[in-house]
């Protein structure tokens, strides 16, 4: 005869907070891990979604702080007229022609800065 499953209030908040940490650890099983406690999975997973949505409601809430971009210092060659702009951030360097569209390329520049 199977057990009815405790509600979920009838289990410790310790043992909840173990049991979530532990699945969410790389190459965890969940289910294996509910079984191995004696928790329906399905709790598991409600328990791991309802921590989920809670952390995400939290980080909506938080302002979040906008760092001025930091510029790096331009070095123009002075005997090079290629026509070529390039312009290198951190590991990401972008080279265009001359008849490339200048608000096109200020674009790609806002995407790559950190």
């Amino acid at each position: 005869m199977k057990m009815p499953a405790k509600p979920a209030s009838g289990y410790p908040e310790r043992m909840k907070s173990r049991l979530i940490k532990e699945s969410l650890e790389p190459g965890a099983n969940v289910s294996a891990i509910a079984r191995r406690e004696k928790v329906p999975p399905s709790m598991l997973f409600g328990w791991r979604r309802k921590l989920a949505t809670a952390k995400k409601a939290s980080l909506a809430a938080q302002p979040v702080a906008i760092d001025k971009p930091r510029f790096a210092r331009v070095e123009i060659p002075r005997n090079v007229r290629s026509g070529m702009i390039e312009v290198v951030v951190g590991q990401v360097v972008l080279r265009a022609g001359s008849d490339v569209d200048a608000e096109h390329f200020a674009k790609l520049i806002r995407g790559v800065l950190p």
